[in-house]
Order: structure tokens, then C-alpha cells, then sequence
């Protein structure tokens, strides 16, 4: 009778282990999730995404395109700013962008261009303090 009461001791025992390995695996998926979405909405894709958006926007003229890659630079900006203690000036490289979109929607092309460049002289400073850094 008492090996009985062991044995089903041992079975819910191992029930609680495996349910523990179970809960462990779907916490590592998910943070593995979140550290993807973390990647393409605060990385490099979504960089290079923003620079491409705004570069069609302002060859075409076209104010939606521009302020779509503002829309898509503010978590990478924000990111990089060191959100939520804001340390640096960057948080506020999207306003380029919403900016020239909004010097795109009323006519003024030169000065949605001269706005658009210099959001692309911060990309391209972003990215030689980065590289400098690496080496």
C-alpha cells in the first residue's frame, strides 16, 4: 500500500516538472519573439526601411510616403535615444521627417528636401558612430 502512495507521489512530482519545462520552453519562445519584433521595429531593417521610404517619397513628391517613414522612425529613434530616460537629441530625428512631409503636402519641395537630407546626415552619422565603435 505504501509503495502505491509513493509511486503516485513520483507520477504528480514529474507532472509538476514537466509542466515547469513546458511553461520554461513557452517563456523562451516568446521572449525570443519579442526580441525579433524588438529587431525590425528598432533596428537595422527598420533604418534601412525609413531611409527607402523617404528617399521614394521625396523623388516622387509624395507626402504619404514621407510621413510613413516618419510614422516608422519614431520607435528606432526613441530606441537609440535611450528611452525612456531621454539622454540624446535623437527622439527628435522623426520630426525631420513629418517636417518635409508636411513641406511635401503644401508645395514647398526645396524645403522638404533640405529637411529630408539632413534626417539622412543623422542616419549616416548613426552609422559611422556605430561602425567606429565595432572596430
Amino acid at each position: 500500500m505504501r509503495q502505491r502512495g509513493e509511486q503516485s507521489q513520483l507520477t504528480y512530482q514529474d507532472e509538476i516538472a514537466t509542466l515547469a519545462k513546458e511553461q520554461l520552453t513557452r517563456n523562451d519562445e516568446s521572449r525570443t519573439m519579442l526580441d525579433f519584433l524588438l529587431s525590425l521595429l528598432a533596428g537595422w531593417p527598420a533604418i534601412v526601411t525609413t531611409v527607402i521610404l523617404a528617399i521614394i517619397g521625396l523623388v516622387r513628391n509624395n507626402h504619404r510616403l514621407l510621413l510613413g517613414a516618419a510614422i516608422l522612425a519614431v520607435p528606432f529613434s526613441w530606441y537609440l535615444s535611450g528611452f525612456p530616460v531621454i539622454r540624446s537629441p535623437v527622439f527628435l530625428t522623426p520630426v525631420l521627417l513629418f517636417c518635409s512631409a508636411w513641406a511635401m503636402r503644401y508645395g514647398r519641395e526645396m524645403l522638404a528636401w533640405i529637411l529630408g537630407i539632413t534626417f539622412f546626415l543623422v542616419v549616416i552619422l548613426l552609422f559611422l558612430a556605430l561602425s567606429a565603435g565595432v572596430s
